[in-house]
């Protein structure tokens, strides 16, 4: 066989979402499931098209430190992030108009910022699972602390 007649057999390796910024995010009944995409970032490119539809999101088992995508979505309502790597809480302020139910197990949090007395439709907040620090210091001095 010829050199010229031989087929391509280099690999072509499956596709990353995190270094596709332009990659398009599925709805599907008000909800968007990117769970174990291997996903550290979701771009406002990418939610563009989507943003005022979305009600629920499952971004667990992925890679982010933040969860700053959250200001791109205003009516958002659910929010799981488990599995993750976040070592702060700071970015669900975004959506601290809107949030009900947010789970965020499994990641390394470490303390609980104070605005979460602002959060005033969130009824479900799961930390299980993280590296809580107990007690007033922890919490910047707030006297939230009683639910810690």
């Amino acid at each position: 066989m010829s050199r010229s007649s031989t087929p391509n057999l280099r690999r072509t390796p499956p596709p990353v979402w995190n270094s596709s910024p332009t990659h398009a995010i599925e709805v599907v009944d008000a909800h968007v499931d990117v769970a174990g995409k291997e996903l550290n970032a979701i771009t406002a490119k990418q939610l563009n098209a989507v943003a005022e539809s979305v009600l629920s999101m499952d971004a667990s088992r992925n890679h982010f430190a933040t969860l700053d995508f959250l200001k791109h979505l205003p009516r958002i309502f659910v929010l799981n992030a488990s599995y993750n790597r976040l070592r702060r809480i700071f970015s669900i302020v975004y959506a601290k108009a809107t949030l009900t139910h947010v789970d965020l197990s499994h990641n390394a949090i470490g303390t609980v910022e104070h605005f979460l007395s602002q959060m005033v439709h969130l009824r479900v907040l799961n930390l299980s699972f993280n590296q809580l620090m107990v007690g007033q210091e922890a919490n910047y001095g707030s006297p939230m602390c009683h639910w810690c």
